[in-house]
């Protein structure tokens, strides 16, 4: 579904599916494939992005207006995980700087942020990447349960500073939504400290996930035969009906107060408890 609905908006032709592993190889992929088009941007979208009907002319647009010489440009997408705007795909790339980019990302293989480390080192060499507030598609949404699992368990490493509110959001949310589930059972597989997570998060056992989520009571998904049409109508809804979850708005609160004020603010972590019960 993700193809389809880029290739509604710059044509089939257009589309460079890239399946390598790990991400930094299907990054690699992505500049090869973006060099090897010779068009004058590059757009990069990962298969768990469900983007607007507008999402590619809106890029392009910032891109064209943006002053001359900068690297790469990202919008903001609504996240299934964390249920918040942030910053990440769909990305646009200055086609005529993506060999430089390529051996910068031979520095980085094997981290877990390939991108951002190549857009750092550009950035040191003058070449800045930028951001636009706009969202432009959901992130996470319509994925299968196994692939849910493992980015509950990556966030858990990757993503410390937000679960505090996050797994108590999970645990609300997986009494009706079986998605928090598989996002929970991916965090208590991280939990242990002999747990190898890795930098990448392509390398995990499938089959042990699967086994791990039918102790769960889950069972994978059907796939998705949606049409399209009706996909962009929902992804349209999701953007605009979007509210911050109260969990997220207690702990952006509590990051505000003050280090000496928070004795007088204790009912903020009992909220927070609250809000999961």
């Amino acid at each position: 579904m993700a193809r389809q609905l880029l290739e509604a908006q710059v044509g089939h032709s257009s589309v460079a599916v890239v399946r390598e592993v790990p991400f930094s190889a299907a990054v690699e992929a992505t500049f090869r494939a973006g060099i090897e088009a010779g068009a004058r941007w590059t757009i990069a979208v990962d298969a768990d992005i469900l983007v607007r009907p507008s999402a590619v002319g809106t890029l392009v647009a910032a891109a064209e207006a943006s002053p001359d010489g900068f690297f790469h440009l990202q919008g903001q997408v609504l996240d299934r995980s964390f249920r918040i705007p942030r910053p990440g795909c769909p990305r646009v790339y200055r086609t005529s700087m993506l060999p430089r980019a390529l051996s910068v990302l031979a520095a980085a293989v094997g981290e877990a942020r390939p991108e951002s480390q190549v857009s750092s080192q550009m950035a040191a060499e003058g070449a800045a990447s930028l951001s636009i507030p706009d969202v432009l598609g959901l992130h996470d949404y319509e994925q299968s349960y196994s692939d849910l699992f493992r980015k509950g368990a990556f966030h858990t490493r990757k993503h410390q500073r937000r679960m505090p509110y996050s797994r108590v959001m999970w645990r609300r949310l997986s009494r009706s939504e079986p998605d928090y589930r598989a996002l929970l059972a991916g965090a208590e597989y991280a939990d242990s400290p002999d747990r190898d997570i890795g930098p990448d998060i392509g390398l995990f056992d499938r089959r042990e996930i699967e086994q791990l989520l039918a102790a769960k009571g889950l069972h994978e998904k059907r796939e998705l035969k949606t049409a399209r049409t009706e996909v962009s109508a929902v992804v349209e809804a999701e953007i605009a009906g979007w509210r911050a979850p109260a969990e997220y708005r207690i702990w952006q609160a509590r990051k505000l107060i003050p280090s000496g004020a928070r004795r007088a603010c204790r009912g903020l972590a009992a909220g927070i408890a609250g809000v999961g019960r």
